[in-house]
């Protein structure tokens, strides 16, 4: 009896450490914002330079493109995938005394219903805080979030 729950907290604690480490970041601690990038063609290179924005295929390249971690959701609704990751920097483009006195370069990774396209989410990260306009707090996955 002894061994069969010593075997049971095991498991539960192995159980736990993998879940802990799928559910948290999925890129470095500390990344570095690069102005040249492999990630990019040189269309895309260009784009980003002069207007700060691009499309990227994985949740690392947006990482080094906006120099902070990107989370992965831990849960998706059935039927739904990712479909573009996007990443736009802040004041890119604009002469040195136009641009902002703080980062506001985000992250967006957009979501589509493979039955429907039309119905979509997304979803954003910044290095600030920010407020989407006319949106409403919400609860999702025990964080505060907004819908709107």
């Amino acid at each position: 009896m002894k061994g069969k729950n010593l075997s049971l907290v095991v498991v539960c604690l192995v159980a736990l450490s993998v879940l802990l480490v799928a559910c948290g970041p999925r890129s470095p601690e500390a990344v570095e914002p690069e102005t040249t990038s492999p990630l990019l063609n040189e269309m895309e290179q260009r784009q980003w330079e002069e207007r700060g924005i691009a499309n990227v295929k994985s949740l690392d390249a947006a990482a080094q493109l906006a120099g902070f971690p990107i989370a992965e959701p831990g849960y998706l609704p059935d039927g739904f995938a990712r479909t573009n990751i996007s990443v736009t920097a802040s004041g890119a483009g604009l002469p040195e005394e136009m641009k902002p006195k703080f980062d506001a370069t985000r992250v967006e990774q957009f979501f589509s219903w493979q039955k429907d396209k039309s119905a979509m989410f997304f979803l954003t990260q910044t290095k600030i805080k920010f407020s989407i306009g006319g949106s409403e707090p919400y609860e999702l996955g025990g964080k505060l979030a907004e819908r709107a």
